[in-house]
């Protein structure tokens, strides 16, 4: 719950702190754009005049290409311009504010984009070009359709923009500061739910321990106060069931006597989960191994089939009772599910460098609603079922270096995935 609170909070604060920059980013966008506009206006309203004053000095007695580009540096100078130039629509210089640019010169080669020139000069709409920087100096370009005397022109303009620059380098340092943190939510996020999901397992494990270290003490209690009485009462029940019903009419000795009996197998069981006696390995051929754990599940099921697909060439390192307990434990289980009637079929295979042992059988499959939890301890869907088998094989795999898993699907087939270095082929 804490760490729900925790994980709620973290997620409030940075993305609070990123819709403030986001914000605050979009206000500097607008103020940028706002801007540009302006510039737009206002270049756009000294050409006009620019293009104006020198329409009427061409029109009066003032025709002077010289005088012109005087006036056009004195203008330029005072409007705080870079410089004004004087175009014909294929770039001739015809008047220009700057004695390094002269009348006759072609000015394309000079300009930074001569696409929006040629654009300007075809469709007569002023263009703006972005800003550039040269020798440190931050700067953006008018190209103005006009006419001069009878002739289509243009008039380039140039202004300093050093304002505008630092405002889109502050757009740029907030565009970077929310991506930042944009990803540091983002890492935040997935740290605190990996975090959250490491701290679950913890508890899981924790209380999984909590419950194998009861289960031992139990074991050991019970296995004190129950054992010989449960002995005495089965033997009890045997005489009585002899002496007085031999002919097994009356269930209730039948009942009295399995019930005692599972009560004994569930002592058994909760002794073999919490006792772990030192493993025995050695180097056996599995198929041999597998006969002889099969051989008398034919006797007491003999309504089951059995079928094993094991190579004789294949051999594993394994402690023999240990993987014995572990079978044992899947074929009851198997037998109990499809009520001892039914088919049973037992395979190794290879599997990306893994020997697999895989035990299938024909019944209705694993309930949907306990698969996740299936191989914990007291999880069974049998009602007779103790809920340890599954758990007891689980924890022998495990200590024999194997992997123990249900496939998904049908039909229900468990598998022991055996590592590389622990089988073996003659």
């Amino acid at each position: 719950m804490k760490n729900r609170y925790l994980f709620t909070l973290l997620c409030i604060i940075i993305g609070s702190i990123t819709i403030f920059f986001v914000i605050t980013m979009l206000i500097f966008s607008s103020g940028v754009g706002q801007q540009r506009t302006r510039a737009l206006a206002r270049m756009s309203s000294f050409a006009a005049y620019a293009a104006a004053t020198t329409q009427e000095k061409l029109m009066g007695n003032d025709t002077d290409p010289q005088a012109i580009s005087q006036w056009l540096g004195q203008f330029s100078r005072g409007c705080g311009f870079e410089r004004i130039v004087i175009t014909s629509t294929t770039g001739m210089v015809l008047y220009s504010s700057q004695q390094i640019i002269q009348r006759g010169d072609d000015l394309l080669p000079f300009l930074a984009f001569p696409e929006l020139f040629k654009t300007a000069a075809s469709r007569t709409i002023p263009s703006l070009t972005p800003i550039q920087t040269l020798d440190g100096v931050s700067f953006n370009s008018l190209y103005y359709p006009c006419t001069i005397g009878l002739t289509p022109a243009l008039i380039v303009l140039e202004s300093n923009q050093d304002d505008l620059t630092l405002t889109q380098k502050v757009e740029g340092y907030f565009y970077a500061i929310t991506l930042v943190l944009a990803l540091l939510t983002i890492v935040m996020c997935a740290g605190i739910i990996w975090l959250t999901q490491v701290a679950r397992k913890n508890q899981h494990k924790i209380a999984h321990t909590d419950r194998l270290a009861f289960l031992g003490r139990m074991s050991a209690e019970l296995a004190h106060e129950l054992k010989n009485p449960l002995a005495i009462l089965k033997a009890s029940a045997d005489v009585l069931q002899k002496q007085f019903d031999p002919q097994h009419h009356h269930k209730a000795f039948t009942f009295l006597s399995e019930e005692v009996m599972r009560l004994s197998r569930l002592i058994d069981d909760m002794l073999a989960f919490s006792r772990e006696r030192p493993l025995v390995l050695k180097k056996v051929q599995l198929a041999p191994l597998f006969v002889a754990i099969t051989e008398p599940y034919k006797l007491i099921y003999p309504t089951i089939i059995f079928s094993l697909l094991i190579d004789n060439s294949y051999s594993i390192t394994t402690d023999p009772d240990a993987l014995r307990q572990a079978i044992d434990n899947l074929i009851r289980n198997a037998a109990q599910a499809m009520k001892e009637t039914g088919s049973i079929k037992a395979e190794f295979s290879l599997e990306k460098q893994l020997g697999v042992l895989s035990l299938a059988d024909s019944g209705p499959g694993v309930p949907e609603s306990i698969r996740k939890t299936l191989f914990e301890p007291f999880v069974t869907s049998h009602n007779n079922g103790t809920g340890l088998g599954l758990a007891i094989t689980k924890t022998v795999c495990e200590r024999l270096g194997y992997t123990l898993a249900l496939k998904p699907g049908s039909p229900t087939t468990f598998t022991i995935s055996i590592p590389r270095n622990l089988w073996h082929t003659s």
